[in-house]
């Protein structure tokens, strides 16, 4: 592969009008090099987002903004819901659950799974997935190494801590591709998206 294939994805911010560009479809996000550090940018059909992946200053480039636009917000009664399933049953083993966005509207989708206390197995063929919970019995909310390993996916995942049967806390962050950014319930749900 020539060097000029493999820098398809590369952006170098000499003039704002190139953030106005849409996103070559090809190469699903793009890198973008600016006066303000080195950005990744990236769009689907739930989400549009651009964020830092390392700070740095290069002279003579644009700065670059942050933003999240979801594009169809997540109702509340679907975290509610979540919660339900989630205090339902044995609480003792990790829980998986999906939130998926099919003919218009969002639904729960609980895949055939195995949890013990302290991990998930799961199966689910889904490709309208937004946000993928997992939980956390009698410990806090957080993003494990083993979660940094598989959530590679440009979608939200999230963790629920579930303490003596009810959830306590969640976080919950956008991937892209391996790349994190942490995301507010209030930006997917029913406030303003995020825009530096």
């Amino acid at each position: 592969m020539e060097l000029k294939e493999k820098l398809k994805n590369i952006i170098v911010l000499d003039s704002t009008d190139k953030m106005e560009q849409p996103i070559n479809s090809f190469v699903g996000y793009e890198y973008i090099i600016a006066g303000n550090g080195i950005f990744i940018r990236a769009e689907n059909n739930f989400f549009k987002v651009c964020f830092q992946i390392s700070d740095c200053k290069i002279r003579n480039l644009f700065e670059c903004k942050e933003y999240f636009v979801m594009k169809n917000k997540i109702p509340e009664t679907i975290f509610e819901q979540i919660e339900q399933e989630i205090e339902k049953g044995d609480t003792t083993k990790e829980k998986f659950l999906q939130i998926v966005y099919e003919n218009g509207k969002y639904s729960i989708y609980t895949p055939k799974q195995k949890g013990d206390a302290g991990s998930v197995v799961y199966l689910s063929n889904k490709d309208t997935v937004v946000l993928e919970f997992h939980t956390h019995s009698q410990m806090d909310a957080f993003f494990s190494d083993i979660d940094d390993r598989d959530e590679q996916g440009f979608k939200l995942y999230g963790v629920y801590s579930v303490i003596n049967g009810k959830c306590s806390d969640y976080i919950i962050r956008l991937s892209v591709y391996g790349y994190y950014l942490n995301i507010s319930r209030f930006w997917i749900s029913k406030g303003d998206n995020y825009d530096e």
